[in-house]
């Protein structure tokens, strides 16, 4: 549930991003929320090998 929230919110972004005229600083959001993206995904794999999964 909190890997669903976490995507929601990153893939919410990358969608308002694509509204915004300043391409740095467009950059600079879409590599932040890659490493988010990213970063949530292995926390996802640490808690399902931590519950057998």
């Amino acid at each position: 549930m909190a890997r669903s929230a976490a995507l929601g919110a990153i893939y919410n972004v990358k969608i308002n991003l694509q509204s915004i005229q300043d391409e740095e600083f467009v950059k600079s959001l879409m590599e932040h929320a890659q490493r988010i993206e990213k970063e949530v995904g292995l926390r996802e794999e640490k808690v399902l090998a931590k519950v057998g999964f």
